[in-house]
């Protein structure tokens, strides 16, 4: 049978056709079957208590609490992909509705088929338009169709990281909400936009009245802005792409994330060819609003510091330093707990002008210190080495760093610590009586309150990046495929998983907590996880956020806000999180 008669049938026989849900085993998901069809594919589970959508749903185009908003997600483990896709879609449909055409579909397939590529067109087979009075509008357009190969699938109620698997989220937006596929093959703006679509993304977000309207209700909100994309690993202009959507639409929130490596993107239902680096959608309109979060363990230590030289990827000087002589002071004083923990260099935005000016990252609450900056404008990285991923490089990069420094004999470790506040002032440039001296241990302090709030709110404004290399010689560091722009804020973090997931079980809590406080209005999330990082994430959000439709998949990149209102970057070591709500 084709993939859609298959769908149709699993969808027809409603939730006694759908597969039941088991434990996750030790290689993804244990299987568990329920059909009453023995001649139906074994299926990698349902939800136990769901609610099956109706033609009659499909019809209204709005839920019985009056949103047009509604996702559906799916994930299957067959080995046969043609099957994997059609019990994917299957449960997408039973949320959906199964004559409701989607108006957009994120399709991530694990690299473990023989040829995961045929996806894309199965998955487009399955949602076209079938015509019909039932549908949610007469001739409704098919739904936009993107995604790609990745390591491994976030879907339905469950995640798998080995084997076959495909997850699939689709979401109907309602009528108001515009959906414009594009592809990309370098940083300019996509060419499938035209021009009077780029103008309404321009005019979507707040009104500039809000400017003087001194407070009260901020402003009159037009439009919102989502943007989800998916981009070849090796595309180094991503952070250059997102920076100019950003710059058209300023209140565009873009969340997205890297395929595996050789792996292919999906557009308009088919593979790309490799000269397309990214693949996704915006998605603009009134009913709708969206948040996005980054879920990491980087914790920061020590004081922020300005980036006064850079080049090419390389951070050369700090407060007119040697970087690797800041850093590496740093590390000096960290306690015996953190010291063994995975070192991360936080990049924030902003700078100084050709007139001087601190930008946003100049602020002196960030204990930035701008003098010394070199303003001949930013110099931006274009190092193909990019993120790396699960070889020695990072681990060689930390130990160069270290090395720089002059190691303490152990009868004077205890003295340097008393010296830590001396160290301080040493690394900012900063005087003072000894009274007046800040200690270490009282600039990390509040750096871990601004963490912890910035957390919450969604994000600090930092960009967190591996410590490839140091060279000794030039007493720089490379950290690989950034935009480096002299003036900016930077400060070092630690890798500390228990801190991380604090803050994210908290960041979840207020989300539920801002659910509650709405009578509901979350529709639906996607996620794109480190395939390095915590697999926790994806569960604990079903756990803390229950009946909240989820799809993603396990990425080697997550692209994500530094902070809200600010562009997006690619992140290492991340879980990127955006939620769609009712406006």
């Amino acid at each position: 049978r084709g993939v859609a008669s298959v769908v149709a049938s699993l969808v027809a026989r409603g939730a006694e056709a759908l597969p039941s849900w088991s434990a996750p085993g030790a290689s993804g998901v244990t299987l568990g079957v329920r059909s009453v069809d023995p001649a139906l594919p074994r299926c990698a589970r349902v939800r136990p208590a769901r609610r099956l959508a109706t033609d009659a749903d499909a019809g209204s185009g709005a839920d019985a609490d009056g949103s047009s908003m509604r996702f559906g997600s799916g994930l299957s483990n067959n080995e046969t992909l043609s099957v994997a896709v059609a019990e994917a879609v299957a449960e997408v449909k039973a949320t959906l509705g199964h004559d409701r055409v989607p108006s957009w579909v994120q399709l991530a397939v694990s690299a473990d088929y023989p040829d995961p590529t045929r996806a894309a067109a199965f998955v487009a087979e399955c949602f076209a338009p079938a015509g019909g009075a039932t549908l949610a509008s007469p001739n409704p357009p098919p739904p936009a169709i993107f995604g790609g190969v990745v390591t491994g699938c976030i879907g339905g109620r469950g995640q798998t990281m080995d084997g076959p698997s495909v997850s699939i989220v689709a979401a109907a937006m309602g009528p108001d909400v515009e959906v414009i596929p594009f592809t990309a093959d370098d940083a300019s703006l996509p060419k499938q936009v035209t021009p009077a679509q780029w103008a309404r993304l321009m005019v979507s977000g707040e009104d500039s009245s809000s400017e003087s309207s001194g407070g009260g209700g901020g402003g009159v909100l037009r439009e919102s802005v989502a943007v989800l994309a998916l981009c070849r690993p090796d595309f180094i202009e991503i952070d250059d792409l997102a920076r100019r959507v950003h710059g058209v639409a300023p209140a565009s929130v873009v969340v997205g994330g890297a395929v595996k490596p050789g792996g292919a993107l999906f557009a308009n239902g088919v593979a790309c060819d490799e000269s397309i680096a990214a693949s996704g959608v915006f998605v603009r309109g009134r009913s709708f609003r969206v948040t996005a979060h980054s879920l990491h363990a980087c914790r920061p230590v020590g004081r922020a510091v300005t980036l006064t030289r850079a080049v090419d990827g390389h951070v050369l000087d700090l407060d007119g330093r040697s970087a690797g002589d800041v850093l590496s002071r740093t590390l000096q004083e960290l306690p015996d707990h953190v010291s063994g923990l995975p070192v991360m260099l936080g990049v924030g935005e902003g700078g100084v002008d050709k007139q001087g000016r601190e930008g946003e990252g100049g602020r002196d609450g960030d204990g930035v210190n701008p003098k010394g900056v070199d303003k001949g404008g930013p110099r931006a990285s274009r190092d193909v080495r990019g993120r790396v991923v699960d070889d020695g490089s990072v681990a060689a990069g930390i130990a160069d760093v270290a090395r720089m420094a002059k190691r303490p004999a152990p009868g004077e470790k205890t003295e340097k610590r008393a010296k830590a506040g001396k160290i301080v002032e040493d690394v900012t440039g900063k005087g003072g009586s000894r009274s007046a001296a800040r200690t270490h241990a009282d600039v990390e302090a509040d750096a871990r309150d601004a963490a912890r709030d910035g957390y919450a709110s969604g994000g600090t404004g930092y960009v967190y990046r591996d410590i490839v290399m140091a060279d000794r010689e030039t007493g720089g560091i490379f950290i690989g495929r950034h935009s480096l722009e002299n003036g900016a804020p930077v400060r070092l973090h630690v890798r500390d998983n228990e801190w991380g997931r604090a803050r994210s079980r908290e960041l979840m809590r207020s989300v539920h907590e801002e659910r509650e406080a709405r009578g509901g209005g979350l529709r639906g999330a996607v996620m794109y996880t480190c395939v390095s990082g915590d697999r926790l994430h994806a569960a604990n959000f079903r756990d803390r956020v229950p009946g909240v439709e989820l799809g993603g998949g396990y990425t080697s990149g997550e692209l994500g806000p530094s902070a809200v209102g600010r562009q997006s970057h690619m992140h290492s070591h991340t879980s990127v999180l955006g939620l769609f709500w009712d406006a």
